[in-house]
């Protein structure tokens, strides 16, 4: 079994070397089970995650747990499993395991400010207000609007170019100037139109 030092090494489940290549198994294993040569039966991802979600339980370290083997790496703000047709979020299970089952109306709080941690010290069911105070503590609660947002496709100055020099359509004998700013900006029409009409802060 992997020692967990802060961080989760994934090594081979047969023979404990390092790196894994694939089902839990270095090369030669993984190989050998992939030609059917072998008998063994290779680890699923499911049973990697609870292998490593055992550990976590049972481990004594302060430092953060997460996943760090790029193979089965979780992705997300908040990494999650499935289990028996179920989508489980990695410190919930934990929390669950060694807390109890959620009370009604608190949520899950990682008190080191890092939502992959799986440490059962640095988790535990807090109030919403609890976990906003975590958020400025940690300076994990920034501005998502506008630029800010991860997801977004325009800066503020070309909104405000946007609507600057925005010509809106009166049909199809006047379709405005939506598809010439889409190809300048490299984004869709719909966009422009979007960005036009929209609730941009400062924009």
């Amino acid at each position: 079994m992997p020692k967990i030092t802060g961080k989760f090494c994934k090594k081979c489940s047969i023979c404990g070397r390092v790196p894994v290549i694939g089902k839990g198994l270095c090369n030669r294993h993984y190989l050998k089970v992939y030609r059917g040569k072998s008998k063994i039966k290779a680890l699923t991802r499911t049973e990697i995650t609870l292998e490593f979600l055992a550990l976590c339980i049972k481990s004594n370290t302060d430092k953060c747990l997460e996943r760090l083997d790029s193979k089965h790496k979780p992705q997300g703000y908040y990494p999650s499993f499935k289990y028996e047709g179920i989508y489980y979020k990695l410190g919930w299970w934990v929390l669950e395991k060694t807390v109890g089952k959620r009370p009604k109306s608190l949520e899950m709080r990682h008190h080191c400010g890092n939502s992959k941690c799986c440490n059962p010290r640095h988790l535990s069911w807090s109030t919403h207000l609890e976990n906003i105070g975590d958020q400025v503590l940690h300076g994990t609660n920034y501005d998502k609007h506008g630029e800010n947002n991860p997801n977004a496709k325009l800066t503020i100055d070309q909104v405000r170019y946007i609507r600057k020099h925005y010509i809106k359509g009166r049909g199809w004998y006047d379709p405005g100037n939506a598809q010439i700013l889409a190809k300048e900006l490299g984004v869709a029409a719909h966009l422009i139109r979007s960005a036009a009409r929209g609730g941009w802060k400062n924009a």
